[in-house]
């Protein structure tokens, strides 16, 4: 079935949203350096800046970040989660990427509200000499940062140290980078964005921030009209290792969110109803692309020499295996659903039988199956009251089935049991009276076909925060072409850090990255000579 991707309102009214979504909400992203190489990781850290307010909910707990081409196609995109107001990840970059210069960006859900160039951007270039460009490499036209508080380096050779000096005591210094001499322009760190007033005064679509976890919203589209006035529930389930089930009704419009939490990685996500409709699911990253001015690129050129030097120093972890090590805090595991049901049934207890409809007349109780206008339907009884059930939910390994005659062709080889609920059960404040859930051998429904109206997902969650650890070999050359990287743990005005004494011996930039007045992130290049 095909999968339309849409954007829908959310509850809350556009003029509320305009009027704070400029300033309840900002991301601050730093980054290791500005040249990478293919499948190099990207180490970043985030800050997400913000104030509660009585029009707007709690902050965003999910950070967006991507790696965007010219053309606006995402390369690599990755959600982390936001604890603390801040959020730490490694981007992984492609092995066929095509050496050129990208866009790195990172913003909120609650962001999206925004016109697309307020969001965090980053120029960076990537390099692959396995992969050449295949057209000539352009780069956005930069204009010079606005002036920036001086920052004063000093270099003590006998101390082997260089000292970072701030003039102004308001800014406080948080970084320092050491790469090789021309690797890092200054221009690349201020793109300069289009003042065209019909992109900046486009329409937004109202979002709500995540709060709790992973939202996926969407539509449901009725193709029958007689279905109307019936409760339009949805249907989310999670198969594998860490499974979930959600239930939810759909407003008068048909619209609806489902939030799920302790899920990382990729998953897939399958979304079904109670009614025949189609479903369409919002999509969650940003589809806008900033509007650049691009100009043909030298800078590869004239830097060749020192490109491909560093790509053989970035061999070098690999050969020796000692690339830089992340750990993800891996998501709590949560109860199965639907647990303690009033009776469950394991087939390899009983005689095999011919097919699924003798089980249930004979072994599974509480259940019948019952003919109506030439159809089967499964039904139940509550085993308390004694009373019928009607359109109890049937499911195959937690995903809801309507059409029972599909259900009762599954082969009686691949069914592990049956988990009957033959009493009242509420999930996600929607009361069923009855439930009949059917588990597979593989757990993958047995081969049997997904319902007409269910939609399967390849979605991708959030990772949590991500720990980097390095040995002192790492600190040296895991970077590729940055020779050094220090992070400053207590942000000062003034940072004295030690050196290798291989910077003595080449001309390089160091880059001091540093907090203004006003808390913003800024960075100050200077070029060191040596004589």
């Amino acid at each position: 079935m095909r999968i339309s991707l849409i954007f829908i309102l959310t509850l809350f009214k556009l003029t509320a949203i305009a009027q704070v979504a400029s300033s309840i909400e900002h991301v601050d992203l730093m980054i290791d350096r500005s040249v990478y190489f293919a499948t190099e990781p990207i180490l970043f850290f985030a800050e997400i800046d913000g104030e509660k307010s009585t029009n707007c909910p709690d902050l965003s707990t999910v950070l967006y970040t991507e790696i965007l081409d010219r053309n606006g196609v995402s390369i690599f995109k990755k959600k982390t989660l936001i604890v603390d107001c801040k959020s730490t990840g490694i981007l992984e970059i492609p092995e066929e990427t095509i050496t050129g210069v990208y866009l790195l960006r990172s913003y909120t859900k609650f962001q999206q509200n925004l016109p697309v160039n307020d969001l965090e951007t980053k120029v960076i270039r990537i390099i692959n000499p396995r992969q050449k460009a295949q057209q000539k490499a352009e780069i956005p036209v930069l204009t010079k940062t606005e002036k920036r508080a001086e920052i004063q380096i000093l270099i003590d050779e006998e101390k082997r140290s260089l000292k970072a000096i701030a003039q102004d005591s308001t800014h406080k210094i948080s970084a320092i980078s050491i790469v090789e001499k021309g690797l890092v322009i200054e221009d690349w760190m201020s793109p300069k964005f289009t003042n065209d007033k019909s992109i900046l005064n486009k329409a937004i679509k109202p979002v709500l921030p995540e709060t709790r976890g992973i939202d996926i919203r969407g539509k449901l589209l009725l193709k029958a009209e007689s279905n109307k006035t019936f409760p339009k529930l949805i249907y989310a389930a999670t198969l594998g290792v860490n499974r979930q089930f959600h239930v939810v009704e759909a407003d008068s419009q048909g619209r609806f969110m489902i939030s799920f939490s302790q899920i990382s990685g990729f998953q897939k996500i399958y979304i079904t109803s109670n009614l025949d409709a189609e479903i369409l699911v919002e999509t969650d990253f940003s589809n806008d692309m900033p509007s650049y001015s691009w100009t043909y690129d030298t800078l590869y050129k004239k830097q060749l020499p020192n490109f491909e030097s560093g790509y053989s120093n970035y061999q070098i972890p690999a050969l020796f295996q000692c690339k830089i090590q992340s750990t993800e805090t891996e998501p709590i595991a949560l109860t199965a659903p639907f647990t303690n049901p009033t009776e469950e049934i394991f087939l390899a207890d009983f005689v095999p039988l011919k097919n699924m409809e003798e089980v249930f007349s004979e072994i599974v109780p509480f259940v019948a199956v019952r003919k109506a206008n030439g159809k089967r339907q499964i039904t139940m009884y509550d085993f308390k009251t004694k009373l019928s059930v009607e359109e109890p939910l049937v499911m195959v390994d937690n995903i809801p089935f309507q059409n029972h005659e599909q259900v009762l062709a599954i082969p009686y080889s691949k069914v592990h049991s049956i988990d009957v609920f033959a009493e009242p059960l509420l999930i996600s404040d929607q009361l069923f009276k009855g439930i009949i859930n059917i588990k597979t051998e593989d757990g993958l429904l047995g081969g049997l076909a997904l319902p007409s109206n269910c939609v399967a997902l390849d979605y991708q969650t959030t990772n949590a925060l991500a720990t980097f650890t390095f040995t002192d070999l790492d600190k040296k050359i895991a970077f590729g072409n940055t020779i050094q990287f220090e992070r400053i743990p207590l942000p000062n005005q003034e940072v004295e850090i030690e050196i290798p004494q291989a910077i003595q011996m080449l001309d390089h930039d160091v880059i001091v990255y540093y907090r203004n007045a006003f808390g913003q992130l800024e960075s100050s290049i200077q070029s060191i000579t040596h004589k």
